[in-house]
């Protein structure tokens, strides 16, 4: 699909969902004769046993994955895609007309179901297509495609329309058709599982039948967790005299003991291995009396890069992760648990506002959606920033508590969002880069219209995971303000990688 039909959140828009595999359409779908001669189908992807799940954190650690909300979501793990719709929607009884007319019931091809989604797909309101894959049992074996496809249209007087068709075929008519639209991508991606993305929904689909089913040989590599054995060794001593057997592995070998910080001996092998289970990383405890094993300090750098006062990169993680673990070492100064009050300064704040969120739009596009990529994103950010600015310059040189602070730029931020909704929704052209409008210059009235309007049509995908992503960096941004005492927007500086 070109990109430049790609609907923004303040756009009328149809969104096109996708459901893979539903296992319920071989019930629905297929007559009695045909189901003893055909079986639900799952192609397993390649490289099975080599992928990272999407939903999860890559660099483990429990401070790390609570920056990682929203991703193990439908939204998140969801396949969907928006273009743009007519502002002008039929309304009764034209509505109906128009809907009786679009679709025959007795049109059931592949070919008619791209007509069906292509005539929908330009009016407001969203469609739902849940695919299945069968595999005929009797010569000549062949691979059938179930689609069941369920459309709601919306005019601007919030009248709904429904939908619902049937589709079937051969896959291969599906395979070699030249048909081009995000959606049908997304299709292809699943029926395939070619991303890590596409393997999480599947599996999150096979887990829903009854009784479950699961990708055959198909298993997610374990979280990656900070190589800790140099600094655990470096945390013990050889002990003056080894005390009894080590409680591990019962012997007595007084060339490989170690004696803990809490007074403790172990053998060193059965320590590391010890440290290496359950993925304790810098948590390592002693077996006997669960005592940490490693300083403070030197759990900060194993976390979250800390070394000094600057973050420094560990090869082994992408940008983005070593940036995620960075930003996760804020959290116990989060604004909107912080009594301490604080000067306001608008330039500090939008500083480390922007810094944050910049790492944000380092995430790779293979685990996060097309729609919430931060490419496609950016109308949604230049709105959230321009009132961000807007009430931190209202409120420049004032001394505020700091979950009050976060409060109120939560609230202002949350209108302006909502307002820019109920602009687009009826005036899209008003909603461009440049004519962000100021929401205090806008009746209380209209905002509460806005408010209400937000809470009767829901907001597109992506757009609640967009919003959690920036009120999170917007958490932060204090922080860097509190810390910083060197005339910098930061307390720590972001440094050069490092080999581990």
């Amino acid at each position: 699909m070109d990109s430049s039909n790609s609907a923004h959140s303040f756009q009328p828009h149809h969104t096109i969902h996708i459901e893979y595999p539903c296992r319920d359409l071989y019930d629905q779908m297929l007559t009695p004769n045909e189901q003893a001669s055909c079986t639900p189908v799952v192609w397993v992807p390649n490289n099975s046993q080599n992928r990272h799940n999407p939903s999860e954190p890559l660099v483990y650690d429990p401070a790390v994955a609570a920056h990682a909300d929203g991703r193990d979501s439908q939204e998140e793990t969801g396949f969907y895609s928006r273009t743009i719709a007519n502002l002008v929607t039929p309304s009764r009884p034209e509505g109906v007309k128009v809907m009786r007319d679009l679709f025959d019931a007795k049109e059931t091809s592949l070919n008619a179901m791209f007509r069906h989604v292509d005539a929908m797909s330009s009016r407001l309101g969203e469609t739902k297509l849940r695919v299945l894959l069968v595999d005929t049992l009797t010569p000549p074996v062949k691979t059938l495609i179930l689609i069941i496809r369920t459309t709601r249209v919306i005019s601007t007087t919030y009248d709904v329309y429904l939908n619902t068709s049937f589709y079937r075929g051969e896959f291969n008519a599906l395979y070699n058709s030249e048909y081009q639209a995000q959606w049908f991508d997304n299709l292809s991606d699943l029926l395939y599982n070619f991303s890590d993305r596409a393997v999480c929904h599947t599996q999150r689909r096979l887990a829903s039948w009854d009784p479950p089913a699961s990708l055959p040989n198909c298993a997610w590599l374990p979280p990656r967790i900070p190589q800790c054995n140099a600094q655990i060794t470096q945390a013990t001593h050889t002990p003056a005299t080894v005390v009894g057997q080590c409680p591990i592995c019962q012997e007595e070998n007084t060339s490989t003991a170690v004696e803990m910080p809490c007074g403790h001996q172990i053998c060193l092998p059965e320590l590391l291995q010890w440290c290496a289970q359950d993925g304790q990383g810098p948590n390592a405890t002693c077996p006997l009396d669960r005592e940490p094993i490693l300083s403070e300090p030197v759990k900060c750098t194993l976390k979250y890069g800390i070394v000094n006062k600057g973050y420094v990169f560990d090869n082994r993680f992408s940008f983005s992760e070593n940036m995620l673990r960075s930003i996760a070492d804020l959290d116990h100064d989060l604004a909107e648990e912080s009594d301490e009050p604080m000067w306001v300064d608008s330039e500090i704040l939008m500083a480390a506002f922007t810094q944050i969120l910049a790492v944000v739009a380092l995430e790779p596009s293979t685990s996060t959606p097309f729609h919430l990529q931060p490419s496609r994103m950016m109308l949604e950010r230049t709105v959230f920033e321009k009132h961000l600015r807007q009430r931190l310059e209202r409120l420049h040189g004032g001394l505020l508590i700091t979950k009050n602070l976060h409060a109120d730029l939560v609230s202002y931020c949350n209108d302006g969002l909502a307002y820019h909704m109920l602009l687009g929704a009826h005036q899209p052209h008003e909603v461009q880069h440049d004519t962000i409008r100021d929401t205090s210059t806008v009746s209380e009235a209209v905002i509460e219209s806005a408010r209400i309007r937000q809470n009767m049509v829901p907001p597109p995908p992506g757009w609640k995971e967009f919003v959690v992503r920036c009120f999170k960096c917007l958490g932060c941004e204090s922080v860097s303000h509190v810390r910083a005492k060197e005339g910098t927007s930061t307390a720590r500086s972001f440094g050069s990688a490092k080999d581990d």
